[in-house]
């Protein structure tokens, strides 16, 4: 039996993160399994490639984040009880630790990119690993596993 992992890492631009969601799209991942997380405005191709669900959700202290994939539901409370209305909490619900939660949550707030692609088997976790690392991602972290509570983007409740 398999349990879904994410694979994360953190980027400089929108721009850094199609090019990474086609390379991702062209090793046969699914782009229901993509997240993406930032604060900055989408460029006018953003993650049109993989046509994505994107939307904004305002944070209350923090400002509009612009989400996509099985973090969005997290992120934006499309669960009953789901909602952590935080980046961090819905990072730490990954599977992050709280610490590298905030670390990576601060980073988002300076303008990074985050991006996650949510994997069952160890080979796609590999070729999720070698894709970021291609793609130049800076702090990859594989998180996850029993316990991660990343819903699919068909769970039930989920509001798009």
């Amino acid at each position: 039996m398999t349990s879904k992992q994410a694979v994360m890492g953190l980027v400089a631009s929108q721009r850094q993160a199609e090019r990474i969601f086609t390379a991702l799209e062209g090793a046969g991942l699914s782009k229901d399994d993509v997240s993406m997380l930032s604060l900055t405005e989408p460029d006018r191709a953003g993650a049109a490639p993989l046509r994505l669900p994107v939307s904004m959700v305002a944070i209350p202290g923090v400002g509009t984040v612009i989400a996509a994939g099985p973090m969005l539901l997290v992120l934006s409370g499309g669960l009953v009880g789901a909602g952590s209305r935080s980046i961090a909490a819905t990072l730490n619900a990954a599977g992050l630790r709280e610490h590298e939660a905030k670390e990576y949550e601060g980073k988002i707030l300076r303008g990074r990119v985050l991006v996650a692609v949510h994997v069952d088997e160890h080979e796609e976790c590999a070729l999720a690993k070698a894709i970021l690392r291609e793609g130049r991602a800076a702090d990859i972290s594989v998180v996850g596993g029993p316990g991660a509570s990343l819903p699919p983007l068909d769970a039930p409740g989920w509001i798009p």
